[in-house]
């Protein structure tokens, strides 16, 4: 099994367990090997979880999560993102960014 199948079940671990919880996501994203970021729809569900401290996610054998607030960058338009020390946030956040650009951002397009 690949990295990125792992990631992708732990993921959908994160949004069923947070689904059957009553957390309205708007998406989700792996951040590090067992750390995922969840964009929340209302701030009230993500001071909620955060404040719960942990979550049991829905999967085999069931996995207890930390939560936790991160910093939080707003992308009015991609293209206006200006990257200046962007890897203070999140070491691989470089990384997924990059990735991130180049499957929805293609010149060719």
């Amino acid at each position: 099994m690949s990295d990125e199948a792992d990631h992708t079940r732990f993921r959908e671990a994160v949004d069923v367990t947070c689904k059957h919880a009553e957390y309205s996501v708007i998406s989700s994203f792996m951040m590090k090997p067992a750390s995922v970021g969840v964009v929340m729809a209302t701030v009230a569900n993500a001071k909620c979880l955060i404040e719960a401290t942990s979550i049991i996610l829905e999967c085999e054998p069931p996995f207890e999560l930390a939560t936790a607030p991160f910093r939080q960058i707003s992308i009015n338009w991609a293209f206006e993102f200006v990257i200046g020390r962007v890897s203070t946030y999140d070491s691989t956040f470089v990384s997924y960014l990059d990735k991130y650009l180049a499957s929805h951002y293609n010149r060719n397009r």
